[in-house]
């Protein structure tokens, strides 16, 4: 008589095929179209990612109520809730897990070194690659918009309420964060380059709330190949802030700290011709090449002529021409790629 055999007897290929086999047989009839066999394992993928993650966390080892290293003093901190519940949405559906609570009173702030083990935001329902996910989407839409778009994308819906809520919590933690260790986060450090460009400029913007205007300051630092005369890609550091240059100053300064400005032969600075924007260029890279921007270099120079030669004179009328063509063209050649 042939025993049969047990499941661990078989590789993960045959229990994927003979899984995928009883899917096939379960869900396949005559005539489905290729976006309903699509959806059907799309379908299959996320009903068994719940239980397999549920079954990798089940697998660790049992959290000792033992003290643990506060994240901020390093002095052990003994548990002060036991086996506290947290739900976190993750790509294949929500998961719920117990871990310990401690709470430093030195540093008046709580841990869970469970969720800290498994790389959890501290806050919030959502994985860590749920909110990468999210966050992409918010960044780039509106939020309606994104919410509608990611259920194009993803078997389990998001609300505009969570995509709200996600970008407060992460921007706020952003804003509070060591920004030099931002940007060598998003870009790390290289050696100095030969040509560096930094272009600043603000604008008033309008504001929901008691204040309706408020002034932005955007800035980009990137490296300018010399041999070919072209911005270098993949090159370009960005930095803005809804404020006035007493918030936007030190925030360009990381960046170039990062940009190891010191050590770079050449620096170009390019502004708009504002006063304010010189000071900074004064104060943040004194030695720096200072550059009024072709648009508005234009600009000036048909204001000159018009004072020079008369409103109607034929170069003045030239030179209004190029005005109106300037920024196109300005964009074309200060723009990082």
């Amino acid at each position: 008589m042939t025993r049969k055999k047990g499941l661990r007897a078989y590789s993960d290929k045959e229990l994927l095929d003979e899984f995928a086999r009883r899917h096939a047989e379960k869900v396949y009839r005559e005539g489905m179209t290729m976006s309903e066999m699509e959806l059907a394992v799309e379908k299959l993928k996320g009903d068994s990612g719940d239980p397999a993650i549920l079954a990798m966390l089940s697998r660790m080892k049992p959290e000792k109520p033992t003290g643990k290293a506060c994240p901020k003093c390093g002095k052990r901190i003994p548990v002060k809730v036991r086996d506290r519940e947290r739900t976190v949405r993750s790509l294949s559906g929500p998961v719920t897990f117990k871990r310990n609570y401690h709470y430093c009173e030195e540093c008046k702030s709580g841990f869970y070194p469970v969720d800290r083990l498994l790389n959890l935001p501290e806050e919030g329902e959502l994985t860590s690659e749920m909110e990468k996910r999210v966050l992409d989407f918010a960044i780039n839409d509106v939020y309606g918009e994104c919410a509608a778009r990611w259920n194009l994308h993803y078997r389990q819906p998001i609300s505009e309420n969570l995509l709200r809520r996600v970008i407060a919590r992460v921007g706020a933690q952003c804003e509070a964060a060591d920004h030099g260790q931002l940007q060598e986060e998003l870009k790390p450090s290289e050696a100095a380059a030969e040509v560096l460009v930094v272009e600043a400029d603000g604008s008033l913007l309008p504001i929901r709330g008691p204040e309706p205007w408020k002034e932005a300051k955007v800035g980009v630092v990137y490296r300018h190949d010399p041999e070919a005369n072209t911005p270098m890609k993949q090159s370009a550091r960005y930095v803005a802030v809804v404020n006035g240059l007493g918030e936007f100053a030190p925030v360009l300064e990381e960046a170039l700290h990062v940009e190891k400005i010191n050590e770079v032969p050449l620096v170009v600075w390019v502004g708009d011709g504002a006063p304010c924007n010189w000071t900074l260029a004064d104060q943040l890279a004194p030695d720096a090449v200072q550059i009024l921007d072709w648009h508005h270099a234009v600009e000036h120079a048909v204001d000159c002529g018009k004072i020079l030669l008369g409103e109607e004179a034929p170069l003045s009328r030239s030179g209004r021409n190029a005005r109106r063509r300037s920024w196109p063209r300005a964009r074309r050649r200060s723009s990082p790629s």
